[in-house]
């Protein structure tokens, strides 16, 4: 399917459902541990989860930084023509193995000080001590699964990255099942859970290169063959997204910890992991944009590019009222869902907070879904701004402001004040890009890659 003269609806269907189903799988890996372990450990173990979950954005942002990054060059150059193509799979191998030794080298020596160092009590300690070290020495597993994810996608074969994530994600679940209810291994059984399923996905993902469809593989590379800034510019929105979402569950952590104590932190770790679910959706409908736009932009072709922006802005502003509409309405129901002990404080805390926080996804899609389009044109200083200012800088000032005035339900309205200052952001930055449309690059052809894209 010839992504530069098929019609864009087509193209948007058979790329973004696809991609969204992916990323529920990736989120799923999460939510199952956080059912399971509700059931399965109780409080204590919601809470460990929730001190983890930092660590596995960074490792899950990293994969995606470099997988999506490398991917987004790869279609640029494919919509070019560019014969250096076929060598990214290769380079972006090579950083997700640097990348992996990293956390690997601190889950065996740091994990300890990194538990301490984001909130863990004496009660939570053990816990997530054992669950961020797993995460940590299978980093490999979840990086390169990224990889292989990104670029199968954009080589044309976005049902085969939807199989290989829902393969994965089912298995974990099994996998949790037997682990933590039936053999009773606690948090150990979560995290064996979670990390051996990113391999299950790898193993289907290399389908792929049978049969000889592959436009990538394996090929002999330098170093400073690789194409750091343009990898950085098309990846730095996933992981900006990833970092920020663990700097808001450390942040939020904290700042519950203060006003309602560990009741407040396993609340705040119910919402935080549907939320996780429910921005993977708008993820997935970014990341199922971006070959489209990238292939395009590529060749020239603005007039499509925009048209697929359209459809992902729309999609994601109808998810958006779906999810808000389901929280406003069945809140009490979801909290029980994760509350099996009934324990009537976290009920009462968790219900409040999804009814305010669930408004932030009506601006939240529309965010994600233009900054990876921006991302995909490696229009960087866009793209970091947006992600920036709705992960960090809006976050911090709304938290400050809001629980001063409000207390712990101030903190609910963090979010959806956060979102909504960053869609101003992102209606001036589009109006801005119309008038000032992104120049497009020149194909360059050397020997070794270029250094820009």
């Amino acid at each position: 399917m010839d992504l530069q003269t098929t019609p864009i609806s087509k193209l948007f269907f058979r790329y973004a459902i696809p991609s969204v189903i992916s990323m529920l799988g990736i989120a799923m890996y999460v939510l199952a541990d956080t059912w399971f372990i509700a059931n399965g450990i109780g409080m204590v173990g919601l809470t460990s989860l929730n001190i983890s979950i930092p660590v596995f954005s960074l490792i899950n942002g990293t994969g995606l930084l470099i997988g999506i990054g490398s991917a987004t060059v790869y279609a640029l150059y494919r919509g070019r023509r560019n014969p250096a193509a076929s060598g990214l799979f290769t380079q972006g191998l090579i950083l997700g193995g640097l990348a992996s030794l990293v956390f690997m080298a601190a889950g065996l020596f740091l994990v300890s000080d990194i538990a301490w160092l984001l909130g863990a009590s004496d009660a939570s300690f053990p816990d997530a001590r054992i669950y961020m070290q797993i995460c940590m020495l299978f980093s490999p597993l979840f990086i390169g699964s990224n990889l292989l994810l990104a670029f199968v996608r954009n080589d044309g074969a976005p049902r085969l990255a939807m199989a290989a994530m829902l393969t994965g994600t089912l298995f974990n679940i099994v996998v949790d099942y037997i682990l933590i209810i039936r053999l009773d291994m606690g948090m150990l059984g979560a995290g064996l859970a979670t990390g051996f399923a990113p391999l299950v996905s790898a193993l289907l993902l290399c389908l792929h290169f049978v049969g000889g469809r592959s436009g990538f593989g394996l090929q002999r590379v330098r170093l400073r063959q690789i194409p750091l800034m343009p990898i950085a510019k098309g990846g730095v929105t996933s992981l900006i997204t990833e970092l920020s979402a663990g700097f808001v569950i450390i942040t939020f952590n904290l700042t519950f910890l203060y006003f309602l104590g560990d009741v407040g932190i396993a609340a705040y770790g119910v919402i935080t992991n549907i939320a996780f679910v429910i921005i993977a959706v708008f993820v997935g409908i970014g990341q199922g944009i971006q070959p489209l736009a990238s292939n395009n932009f590529g060749a020239g072709r603005l007039d499509r590019c925009h048209r697929v922006l359209l459809w992902g802005v729309a999609s994601a502003l109808a998810l958006g009222a779906l999810f808000y509409g389901a929280g406003a309405l069945y809140a009490p129901q979801i909290v029980r869902q994760f509350n099996p002990d009934g324990v009537a404080s976290m009920q009462v805390v968790a219900t409040e907070g999804i009814r305010i926080y669930f408004i932030g996804f009506l601006f939240a899609g529309i965010n994600i879904v233009v900054a990876s389009y921006f991302q995909a044109i490696l229009s960087s200083r866009s793209t970091i701004w947006i992600s920036l200012t709705r992960g960090f800088f809006a976050l911090l000032a709304g938290l400050a402001l809001l629980s001063t005035l409000f207390g712990a339900r101030g903190i609910w309205m963090t979010v959806p004040f956060a979102e909504g200052l960053t869609f101003c952001l992102v209606l001036w930055l589009y109006r801005r890009h119309r008038r000032f449309p992104p120049v497009i690059p020149p194909v360059r052809r050397k020997r070794s890659l270029p250094q820009d894209a």
